[in-house]
């Protein structure tokens, strides 16, 4: 399902059992004058959302204590997911939603087509078929506008 910007905060304020999947480019790749993990940190600031950071972001979340976030493999997230008892002390809970954003295409597509039961969405600046819920076909410029109304849309 293509999402707009009012679905996507609608939806992820909607699931108690969330997750935010930072990836990798999200403290090197900056979109309408912000990293990407700016916006998953605020996400995840409006939110009570905990962060699962993949590749280096965790390196530049150590020292933010305003969100819960934990350095985690995007493999290991899978294996964890797939497993019958969840036992990860990131979330008391399996999350039912994860929310994926940072991530090169071809991983993203891979991530999400190997969840099991869990919803996907990902709002990188492509549309991801394969995923529950996606962010449509964006431009750097139509990206970063679809993340700030996101953004604005989780504060009301």
């Amino acid at each position: 399902m293509v999402l707009t910007p009012d679905e996507t905060a609608k939806l992820i304020k909607e699931e108690k059992r969330r997750l935010l999947v930072a990836g990798s480019i999200c403290g090197t790749l900056e979109v309408g004058g912000k990293k990407l993990l700016d916006y998953v940190v605020d996400m995840a600031k409006l939110t009570d959302t905990p962060i699962a950071a993949t590749g280096s972001t965790m390196f530049q979340l150590k020292d933010n204590k305003e969100v819960k976030a934990k350095k985690m493999m995007a493999a290991d997230l899978v294996n964890f997911l797939r497993v019958e008892k969840w036992e990860e002390p990131l979330t008391p809970e399996r999350p039912e939603l994860l929310v994926f954003l940072g991530f090169y295409p071809e991983v993203a597509r891979m991530l999400v087509s190997t969840i099991g039961d869990q919803k996907t969405m990902v709002l990188d600046n492509r549309y991801f078929d394969s995923a529950t819920y996606s962010a449509p076909d964006l431009s750097f410029e139509q990206w970063a506008e679809f993340l700030n109304k996101t953004i604005d849309n989780l504060g009301k």
